[in-house]
């Protein structure tokens, strides 16, 4: 029972803390695109980029430098626990059909959760960069289109 209560609050305190990193690197980006802002137009006035007022440039470049780790390791962790039940599932259920004895069983049940925890990571990864965004001025131009 207390391990249950304690195994709970590490969860609500590491899902506390992700929150709050995510929080604070938001910010610092947004802060980090003020400051850009402001060198940007002392630089180069004539770029149409600078003839945006600073809430949209600071938007856009939110957009091109987002803060994406948290939300992409969010779903590995719930794509790897919510598979992990169905691969034990399939393996109980083929256990009758492949009997090799204990020790493989335990080697079989062992390399085939770290092959689906592979499988969800690759996953992860691939939604992870096909939603890669742009650059500024890739995001300028989505803007202006």
């Amino acid at each position: 029972m207390w391990v249950m209560v304690f195994v709970l609050l590490v969860a609500i305190g590491g899902a506390a803390w992700l929150a709050f990193a995510w929080r604070r690197d938001v910010l610092s980006v947004r802060l980090e695109g003020q400051e850009y802002y402001r060198r940007f137009v002392s630089r180069d006035p004539d770029n149409p980029m600078a003839r945006l007022d600073r809430q949209d440039f600071v938007a856009l470049y939110e957009r091109a430098h987002r803060v994406r780790m948290p939300k992409y390791l969010i779903f590995f962790v719930a794509l790897a626990v919510t598979g992990t039940v169905p691969v034990l599932m399939l393996l109980s259920a083929l256990r009758p059909l492949i009997d090799l004895g204990p020790i493989v069983w335990g080697f079989e049940i062992f390399f085939t959760l770290i092959l689906w925890w592979v499988a969800a990571f690759g996953i992860t990864m691939g939604i992870y960069y096909t939603r890669r965004p742009g650059t500024l001025e890739d995001e300028f131009k989505k803007l202006k289109s």
